[in-house]
């Protein structure tokens, strides 16, 4: 038999409904606990309920709830049958240095409850499992895991790791200390710092990122996605809108059904889109960029290493802008009929018609270096040199 540790507070339960009150048209009745100490041996606490619920860390190692129920109504009788009775709040006992509380408060679905509860931020791992509502969780030191059937998800000022779950609702996560790891049946997705990589992942809703320390993973089914910069590699789908790196210290794997690509800096390139315009900035690594419809530009930048690279349109025009004193191997071809054009601002770019009307150009820019093929079946080329 497990021993059990006795959470050391007031006769196991607190009752809910001793203060009500009137606001406007709605009543509203509150109860709460006074502040316990959680026991040393408690290292992981688990709150299962069914309401908006807010947990904080609190400095003083206790624990206390507070609970708020509100309901429009036009008399407190009215508001009594939609409340329910007056009940108590289950007692808090640990197992196995584990504290597992559960909160259900009574009411119709008419009622509105808001769920408070502080624990010790020193805390190695808080889980939040909730039925139905928003989620908010603030300044614990270990990690967070926080599901729920329904609703918004905060996390912020969290030191470990986070894990976050919602059927629908959006996701917005502050400063993490560690990694981060979240999806939502359908809403939006905000990261504002994490030390750690970010794995995420919406049926509908925009993405975005200020920063991850680790490499990122990010998946929507319909929306935008923006990362302005990872410490690692980057893998951004889109089904139908435009992706965004500014910038990343590893490669860019981004993809798009119907939308746009934009990459800034970042060590190598794979971008593939359906309809869309690509454009892309590096000079590290290789360049792997295709659309089915759109123009491609690609501006490479001195003092980095690039590896063999390919450009492709389907029905668009491909323009590459090469800083003067960089070496590539440049083969290009154009199969647009009677507007198949290349421009190349290097003479040592040849240019030759082959069949009807499908110029090919072929050259060693600069002395040569890795090779950049350049394709498009509907466009014209151009090759730019810059300063």
């Amino acid at each position: 038999m497990r021993k059990l540790v006795l959470v050391a507070m007031m006769a196991a339960a607190f009752t809910l409904g001793q203060n009500v009150q009137r606001e406007g048209q709605y009543w509203v009745r509150s109860g709460g606990s006074e502040p316990a100490q959680l026991s040393a041996q408690v290292k992981q606490v688990e709150i299962f309920t069914r309401a908006n619920v807010t947990v904080r860390g609190s400095a003083d190692g206790t624990v206390q709830i507070k609970l708020r129920q509100r309901v429009r109504a036009n008399t407190a009788e009215e508001a009594n049958r939609m409340w329910g009775p007056v009940g108590q709040i289950a007692p808090f006992v640990a197992a196995g240095g584990v504290m597992r509380l559960e909160v259900y408060p009574p009411g119709s679905s008419r009622v509105t409850t808001e769920l408070e509860i502080s624990v010790p931020k020193q805390l190695p791992f808080v889980w939040v499992n909730n039925r139905s509502g928003s989620v908010e969780v603030y300044d614990l030191d270990g990690s967070v895991r926080v599901d729920s059937g329904g609703g918004p998800l905060v996390m912020d000022r969290i030191r470990g790791d986070v894990r976050g779950h919602t059927g629908f609702g959006e996701i917005r996560l502050g400063t993490i200390g560690g990694s981060a790891q979240c999806s939502s049946g359908g809403g939006s997705i905000t990261l504002e710092s994490a030390t750690g990589e970010m794995n995420c992942v919406t049926g509908g809703g925009d993405i975005g990122i200020k920063f991850a320390g680790g490499a990122v993973a990010v998946s929507t089914e319909g929306g935008n996605v923006r990362v302005e910069k990872a410490g690692s590699t980057v893998r951004a789908r889109s089904v139908a809108g435009i992706v965004e790196v500014v910038q990343a210290r590893g490669a860019v794997f981004a993809d798009t059904g119907g939308g746009s690509i934009q990459v800034g800096s970042a060590n190598g390139v794979r971008a593939e889109s359906a309809a869309g315009a690509i454009r892309v900035k590096g000079g590290s690594g290789p360049m792997t960029v295709s659309t089915m419809l759109g123009n491609i530009v690609a501006e490479l930048m001195s003092g980095g290493r690039m590896s063999d690279s390919s450009l492709m349109s389907g029905s668009g025009d491909i323009t590459v802008l090469i800083p003067a004193g960089m070496g590539l191997a440049v083969r290009a071809r154009s199969d647009s009929g009677t507007a198949a054009r290349i421009f190349s601002d290097f003479p040592e770019l040849q240019v030759r018609t082959v069949g009807f009307r499908s110029p090919q150009g072929q050259g060693l820019i600069n002395g040569g270096g890795p090779v950049l093929e350049l394709n498009t079946s509907g466009g014209a080329i151009y090759v730019r040199r810059t300063k």
